[in-house]
């Protein structure tokens, strides 16, 4: 295997992602304040050309699935499930709105808000098909991720925000701003080549890569599975105008460490048609953001 100098870019998302709802009411006993959250999402990620660089929703316009908008409040130390909204379905279209809002009647007391929006797919007789499941009793504190959404495909695409939300001193107007918590790699061979040529790629990892099984949104703690992955899925090359033969592109979820931009590395070698191609060393991925790995990979 021959080693070959290539480009690692790093694209800093410009964030973004919504949330929730129409109008939701609850008035239990006492004194009352209203909240108001207006939730937001923009899915493009920044940088690179639109095939590559918009996130899963946004590739899966027009194909008949929906975004599942998912909000509950708790009590401030986590312990105590306050309200749950009902799941809110919109269909995702080039042309959807993404912002919207919940109207509660609540409680004048502290609360702290978690916000968790996926994607489902829509079925003939008018049911969904959800990638990731909520905890009937734990709600978004237990959300089990599936096995292959490690470096999955557009499907497995989420946003997540937590917000501490106090209404002892009277009603309030929240704006929330969901975030992936996910990294997006994509590898670009930029050998010239003929678009219609297809190619298979994976990229196998000097050290095993731990996968959640369960995440807790809103402490943000993740449950990993036992035994970590050592590889990706095999992707099938597509050719991106302006940029050249995307050889790979996945997704992998980036634990919460504290920082404003949870990051994390990984080394890991290119393998293309099951031969091996070109070694990267330490390339860093962030939360909601975009690295490109970029080289001659192919006549490496």
């Amino acid at each position: 295997m021959k080693r070959k100098a290539i480009y690692i870019i790093m694209v800093s998302l410009l964030a973004a992602a919504a949330v929730s709802c129409t109008r939701e009411i609850q008035a239990p006993d006492g004194e009352e304040a209203t909240l108001t959250v207006t939730a937001s999402l923009d899915a493009a990620m920044d940088g690179g050309t639109k095939a590559s660089a918009d996130g899963g929703l946004t590739n899966l316009a027009g194909q008949g699935y929906q975004l599942r908008y998912m909000m509950e409040l708790w009590s401030p130390d986590g312990t105590t499930k306050e309200y749950k909204a009902t799941p809110k379905y919109i269909d995702i279209t080039d042309n959807m709105s993404m912002s919207v809002e919940y109207n509660l009647n609540l409680l004048a007391k502290k609360y702290k808000m978690v916000l968790w929006a996926d994607i489902v797919k829509k079925n003939d007789d008018g049911t969904v098909t959800a990638y990731y499941t909520v905890s009937e009793t734990d709600g978004l504190k237990a959300i089990v991720f599936p096995a292959e959404s490690a470096f999955g495909s557009d499907e497995y695409d989420a946003f997540t925000a937590v917000a501490d939300v106090d209404l002892i001193g009277g009603s309030k107007v929240i704006g929330a701003i969901l975030k992936r918590p996910f990294a997006k790699i994509r590898v670009i061979d930029m050998t010239e080549s003929n678009p219609g040529t297809e190619y298979t790629t994976k990229l196998t990892f000097d050290n095993p890569v731990s996968i959640p099984v369960e995440y807790n949104a809103l402490a943000g703690d993740v449950t990993s599975a036992t035994d970590g992955i050592t590889g990706t899925p095999t992707c099938t090359s597509t050719f991106e105008d302006g940029t050249g033969l995307c050889l790979f592109t996945g997704y992998i979820f980036v634990p919460e460490t504290g920082a404003d931009q949870p990051s994390t590395k990984y080394s890991f070698t290119i393998v293309v048609n099951d031969e091996e191609k070109v070694q990267v060393s330490y390339v860093t991925v962030r939360r909601n953001a975009l690295t490109t790995v970029k080289g001659k990979i192919i006549e490496a």
